[in-house]
């Protein structure tokens, strides 16, 4: 640390990487790991600290908790920055982040990686079991959007299911009940059901585009658009 304060980064790096190397798994090897992370973090190398973290994440370290929130401020700072990025460092180590204590910033990372296919749906299936209250909720009706675009009506009707015995109730279970009737190719009931909505969101843009020529009254369609 002295030497990365005198501006001697690259000295301070090899040291701590002499330690790493030298004495593993022993507290001297903590230290040095979660320094040479932040560095690396420091100069760019996101990846590369990431996978650092994460040998403190794999074992009972005493700075386990420590090298999870570098982990998680990685990450949560790598929004924005590019898509393939960001995946590449959720693989690196995101998913040691998988803990119900870090639900809010999970919400927020499966936002980032929406539109990734597997990292993306990994998350939200997780969040839709083991998130708690509105999280799991909402975890729930974007997992059902998911399995309609791949046709699992299965999926869907699971969801849906999952909704009514943590006893959900109002706009989302509405949500999930369309996207069942999408997915079962009922679009009069799909564009019936999303009709009762109280607050239509841009998230129904989908399936209201897809079930409203459907619709069994075409003056509350009107209204919906």
């Amino acid at each position: 640390d002295i030497e990365a304060a005198r501006g001697n980064a690259g000295e301070a790096a090899a040291r701590l990487a002499e330690i790493v190397r030298v004495y593993p798994f022993t507290r001297e090897y903590d230290d040095a790991v979660l320094r040479l992370a932040r560095l690396k973090a420091t100069a760019g190398d996101e990846i590369g600290a990431v996978s650092l973290l994460t040998k403190l994440a794999l074992r009972a370290s005493p700075l386990r908790k420590n090298a999870l929130d570098a982990i998680e401020a990685i990450l949560l700072s790598a929004r924005g920055k590019g898509g393939e990025r960001f995946v590449a460092l959720w693989n690196a180590g995101g998913r040691w982040l998988m803990d119900a204590s870090r639900q809010a910033s999970l919400v927020t990372i499966a936002g980032e990686l929406k539109g990734t296919g597997a990292p993306y749906l990994d998350l939200v299936r997780w969040l839709s079991r083991y998130g708690s209250g509105a999280v799991r909720v909402e975890s729930l009706v974007a997992l059902s959007r998911q399995y309609v675009e791949t046709g699992d009506v299965a999926g869907v009707r699971d969801c849906l299911k999952s909704l009514k015995d943590m006893g959900a109730s109002g706009d989302e279970v509405l949500r999930v009940e369309a996207a069942l009737k999408f997915a079962q190719k009922d679009y009069r009931g799909a564009a019936d059901t999303l009709l009762m909505l109280r607050n239509v969101e841009g998230k129904d843009a989908f399936l209201l585009g897809e079930t409203l020529p459907y619709a069994g009254s075409s003056r509350k369609a009107a209204a919906a658009l």
